[in-house]
């Protein structure tokens, strides 16, 4: 598979004109691309009006090594290299006798009950905030009539803060996992835009029903998800907690 970058458009396109592109640059007829998908995507509007769409695409064609060595001197091309993909290091865990107690339904608690309960780990997972369904109606509450309800709002509550934010996905790390959240995202019903745009977010509509989603995989594996229920304590004897 070869790798373009720097494919500088002016249009956003996920149309046969993504594959004319990546022909022209690779000086061979449409007909030879055999597959194309996009890497990333970035808007360069450092000179405007000249606003350009910048595309890293991945292609397959016919005699991958004689193009390769043709646009070798382009710069643009070069053999894609893929990374290493995450994968949780416990794809089952037999004979775990307690619960998992997880607290807060937040992204790192739901992506922590997914992954142990995918490996066959019961869990317990406690919010003290309510459902996204009843949470948005109590948020939409406070924003007509200004009465808080202090453990649903858009703080807490499922899905975390993030959930009424338009559902942002930037970050500032470089790690692997985070292409494993992406794609388990898309999983639960996710854009699969969010796979290669450079600044990607969900929209907070598209986010709620994916948190829902999770939940009732969640259910479904076996977890009790008890809403309306915080953790207040910490007890330890001897060691155990």
């Amino acid at each position: 598979m070869l790798k373009i970058s720097d494919v500088r458009l002016t249009e956003r396109r996920c149309d046969s004109g993504l594959w004319q592109a990546a022909a022209g640059i690779l000086d061979v007829p449409a007909s030879a691309v055999n597959d194309l998908r996009i890497l990333r995507l970035s808007v360069d509007a450092r000179r405007k009006p000249d606003v350009r769409f910048v595309y890293t695409l991945l292609v397959t064609v016919d005699d991958e090594r004689a193009v390769l060595n043709r646009c070798a001197g382009n710069g643009q091309v070069s053999l894609y290299d893929p990374p290493d993909s995450y994968v949780f290091p416990y794809q089952s865990v037999d004979g775990a006798r307690n619960p998992v107690v997880i607290v807060g339904t937040g992204p790192a608690g739901l992506f922590a009950a997914l992954c142990l309960a995918e490996a066959g780990v019961r869990c317990v997972i406690l919010e003290r905030g309510q459902p996204i369904e009843r949470r948005v109606k109590d948020v939409e509450h406070f924003w007509n009539c200004g009465v808080l309800d202090t453990t649903s709002n858009v703080q807490f509550g499922e899905g975390g803060a993030g959930t009424f934010s338009d559902g942002k996905l930037t970050t500032g790390i470089s790690d692997k996992r985070t292409m494993f959240v992406l794609e388990r995202l898309v999983r639960f019903g996710a854009p699969d835009d969010i796979l290669y745009l450079s600044k990607p977010h969900i929209g907070t509509d598209k986010l709620r029903a994916v948190v829902r989603a999770v939940r009732e995989k969640l259910i479904d594996l076996g977890c009790d998800v008890r809403f309306g229920h915080r953790l207040s304590d910490i007890e330890a004897t001897d060691g155990v907690l």
